[in-house]
């Protein structure tokens, strides 16, 4: 029986050698890097693709074991897996193997038991297909999407942000959760001052108590032009990188003392116009090199914060000019009435209380039907609808005889007035200028 079963153990062997041989013939040009190794780990073959992955020839690799031609952390990573296929498990993964050159590789990895006729592990086949385009195209498509929507994300929430800090703070929260940095910061420049950047005092913190040190330094110090991470920032107008700040010994907040755990930092600045109107600045514990593309990205993301910003100001802007606007038309003693497209007041001034006697939170949104004597309401829909079609942009309104107003106490008196009008992007608005008629202030004859 011994005898019989080491002559089947010869003739299965001597099987295995001729199927290598073709094995040999057949893979040493195809696409993949192709392996087979004995229930002990020994090279038995090795195709074309090995020699090359290895650097080796055939014949240096041929009948030693895995672990005396693998690199010792390339055995460690692969040794699982040639253990559970030699006890009789298919295996399947990605792995990183470095080429012959020193390049970085991905392969497709795949480990087949090879099973005798009595169903006991013979061998492993083991096959690496380089998927590192493919990686590399996946990552790349990964990397669009998630740009995509971080930009997106950013450009939603900052249109319903109502206030640049608001808006700022979704940019810093939402550059933090993409990048996975812990620390991000908002500097803008000093009021009365284009030399210098100070803190804004908010912050995407993801541990406190951690960075403490870190916060506080920061918003004690201002920044010239040129001098640290903001200030290069503030002179270029372009996103900048510093992969350890340890190595730059002109960056002011490098020596804090046992606070001090930041390492890699990138920042960008925030555009309105050709000014810089805040600067984004973030933080890692690690070493992390530069990133061109995270740098571009949130170059586009201070972009969209910018155009917030602006909207902020030229919002501010625009309530200053009507606060100006309702300072002079306040102290007007004439009564100066504006009315939409719907005949509803939209601006009751001082004046116009003194002479109707209403105050404007009576009159604001009502018609101003209701500063007219009833027989002439009829009427005066149809005058301010032929006014709107008018040609002309003002007009005095004493054409059709004498002009009534009334008051709030029923009373009526002759007025004076004039109209003008004033074409916005969404509707017409007109504006009326009243005085009561001298003949009203006539002594009356005894």
């Amino acid at each position: 029986m011994t005898n019989t079963h080491s002559v089947e153990a010869d003739d299965e062997q001597s099987t295995l050698i001729e199927q290598i041989r073709w094995m040999q013939l057949i893979t040493d040009n195809v696409a993949a890097d192709i392996v087979y190794i004995d229930a002990e780990q020994h090279y038995l073959f090795v195709n074309r693709g090995i020699e090359e992955l290895l650097g080796l020839p055939r014949k240096d690799i041929l009948g030693k074991r895995l672990k005396d031609v693998l690199n010792a952390s390339d055995y460690e990573y692969v040794r699982p897996h040639v253990e559970a296929a030699l006890a009789g498990e298919e295996v399947n993964f990605v792995q990183e193997r470095t080429w012959s050159d020193g390049s970085p590789r991905q392969f497709q990895t795949s480990y087949r038991p090879h099973f005798d006729s009595s169903s006991q592990v013979m061998g492993c086949f083991i096959m690496l297909v380089d998927v590192t385009e493919r990686v590399r195209a996946d990552t790349a498509l990964r990397q669009t999407h998630q740009a995509a929507n971080l930009l997106h994300d950013i450009a939603v929430a900052a249109n319903d942000a109502t206030s640049p800090d608001q808006a700022i703070q979704i940019c810093l929260d939402a550059v933090c959760a993409a990048t996975g940095w812990p620390i991000g910061h908002a500097l803008m420049p000093a009021k009365g001052s284009s030399e210098e950047i100070e803190s804004t005092k908010l912050w995407h913190i993801d541990d406190p108590e951690r960075f403490e040190l870190f916060r506080q330094i920061t918003e004690l110090v201002g920044f010239k032009p040129g001098i640290g991470l903001p200030g290069f920032i503030l002179s270029y107008a372009t996103p900048h990188w510093i992969e350890d700040i340890t190595q730059h010994r002109d960056y002011p907040r490098v020596n804090l003392g046992d606070g001090n755990d930041v390492r890699s930092a990138f920042g960008f600045p925030v555009m309105v116009g050709e000014k810089v109107a805040a600067v984004l600045e973030f933080y890692t514990d690690e070493i992390v090199e530069r990133d061109n593309q995270l740098l571009e990205l949130t170059a586009q993301a201070g972009l969209l914060t910018g155009r917030v910003i602006e909207r902020g100001q030229n919002e501010e802007r625009h309530q200053q000019s009507e606060m100006r606007l309702s300072g002079i038309v306040d102290i007007a003693s004439e009564a100066i009435i504006s009315v939409g497209t719907d005949g509803c007041i939209k601006m009751f001034n001082k004046g116009a209380e003194a002479v109707f006697g209403y105050t404007d939170e009576d009159m604001l949104s009502q018609s101003i039907d209701l500063l007219l004597p009833e027989r002439f309401r009829e009427h005066h829909g149809q005058h301010l609808a032929d006014f709107h079609q008018a040609p002309e942009i003002s007009r005095l309104m004493s054409g059709r005889g004498t002009l009534y107003g009334r008051r709030a106490d029923g009373s009526e008196f002759p007025a004076e007035a004039s109209i003008s009008k004033l074409e916005l992007p969404h509707e017409t608005v007109l504006t009326s200028s009243c005085a009561t008629s001298p003949k009203e202030l006539k002594p009356k004859r005894r």
